[in-house]
């Protein structure tokens, strides 16, 4: 029996016909295959076959088949396995495992004299769902449905569901916090008996900006020489770490040391010990922000990178993001002047750029967030799972209105559009754009 393996994402409703023999006959086992266009065929044979189309999610699905044990099944037949391919190896461990069905082929009898035509057996179906954030799946999910359509009519109806399984998406964790440094001199006494540096750090847990004195984690002295001919001062240097392996979300560098050529500078020999003082997180990435400072999203390493006013015709995206040089971008609007940002959400660099067909409903999803980007159709963001019209602009009145922004990238005189509740800004210079990088 040829076994193939598939990895799919579903995000809509489907039908999965299970094994089932016609009378007098033994179920021929279930087979997947992969089309070029990333459908995916399910085929049991005198069971029925069903087809699943690519779709766009990024929640993966991993269904594999094989020949069920002979313990389960004697007279052979055939296992599907479902689950959800956290590690992303292609393969699924126990605990990946979210359900298993057997199907069993039937024993074959001796044949006897030609009889009428017995009744139909049922098929057994399975259907899947959208799960909404609730009591079953706080952060959203699927929902698998199995019976056995006992009317025949195709389709797995509510007094024919015998089970129900669901596969849950991981909750979105709390917003991560900046790790601050403070360089303070220690006077002579006790801890430097020469003076020195004293270095406090931690995270910035009130978000202020400022290394609060029950925010310190850790407080360590570089102490100078004693006073004497050959005394050396003690240097620290703290600069900026960029996201890479000394900190997956970037930090604070400090590099430490004597100096010894008395230049007032510590060179690269001069460097006796490097620490790392990690963010636990991109501060402002995750979720649609409203109404938060310019000067607290700056403060967290974020800078300007675009702007300009809602009546000016957006370049095209390489213009826009020539000094956008980060891992991440942020999209935001706000009142022409104000330190507040109405609206704003981040992400990745590719994610806030992936380029999608210029169609009505056309997006992508990352986290609670829909994403869109098209040259010559607009640019933006809205609530996911929220309806979306980018008829060029999103000009959605009625859901979620406040946490939707779009701006027109077609070459035309349009400007912008919208910065939440606020439309039609296309000759407004009372509203600004920005693009932001960190």
């Amino acid at each position: 029996m040829k076994l193939r393996t598939t990895i799919i994402s579903i995000a809509f409703a489907l039908i999965l016909v299970g094994c089932s023999g016609e009378d007098g006959q033994s179920a021929e086992p279930c087979t997947t295959t992969t089309e070029e266009d990333g459908s995916v065929i399910i085929d049991c044979g005198a069971g029925g076959t069903t087809t699943i189309a690519p779709p766009e999610s990024d929640d993966p699905l991993l269904i594999t088949t094989s020949d069920a044990a002979a313990e389960d099944c004697p007279q052979g037949g055939t296992t599907i396995t479902i689950g959800k391919d956290a590690s992303g190896d292609g393969e699924l461990s126990s605990e990946e495992i979210v359900d298993v069905v057997t199907t069993c082929h039937g024993e074959t009898g001796e044949t006897g004299a030609t009889g009428d035509d017995g009744q139909d057996g049922s098929n057994t179906l399975m259907q899947v769902h959208e799960e909404p954030a609730g009591e079953n799946c706080p952060a959203g999910g699927l929902r698998f449905d199995y019976g056995l359509d006992t009317n025949q009519n195709g389709e797995l109806d509510e007094d024919e569901i015998q089970d129900t399984e669901y596969v849950c998406n991981g909750e979105q964790g709390a917003p991560g916090y900046v790790a601050l440094v403070e360089v303070t001199e220690e006077p002579e006494g006790q801890n430097c008996t020469a003076g020195g540096l004293r270095i406090d750090t931690g995270l910035d847990l009130n978000g202020d900006g400022e290394l609060a004195q029950e925010e310190i984690d850790d407080t360590s002295y570089i102490c100078n020489g004693e006073p004497g001919d050959d005394g050396l001062t003690a240097l620290v240097v703290v600069s900026p770490e960029p996201t890479g392996d000394n900190c997956v979300f970037g930090g604070k560098r400090i590099d430490v040391g004597l100096d010894q050529n008395r230049n007032g500078e510590l060179d690269e020999d001069e460097i006796d010990s490097t620490t790392y003082i990690c963010n636990s997180s991109v501060p402002f990435t995750g979720g649609i922000l409203q109404n938060i400072p310019l000067s607290s999203v700056e403060s967290s390493d974020w800078s300007v990178c675009y702007i300009d006013t809602y009546d000016t015709n957006l370049p095209d995206q390489s213009t826009v993001l020539e000094n956008c040089t980060g891992d991440f971008l942020m999209m935001a609007c706000r009142q022409t002047g104000s330190d507040t940002l109405t609206l704003a959400a981040a992400d990745h660099y590719e994610v806030v750029t992936q380029e999608v067909p210029g169609e009505q409903t056309a997006h992508h999803v990352s986290g609670s967030v829909g994403w869109y980007y098209s040259p010559d159709h607009s640019w933006g963001f809205f609530e996911a799972g929220t309806d979306l019209d980018r008829n060029y602009c999103d000009f959605n009145p009625t859901d979620a209105l406040d946490r939707r922004l779009c701006w027109h990238t077609r070459d035309s005189d349009l400007g912008g559009y919208r910065c939440g509740e606020t439309r039609n800004l296309n000759d407004s210079t009372a509203w600004e754009r920005l693009v932001l990088t960190y």
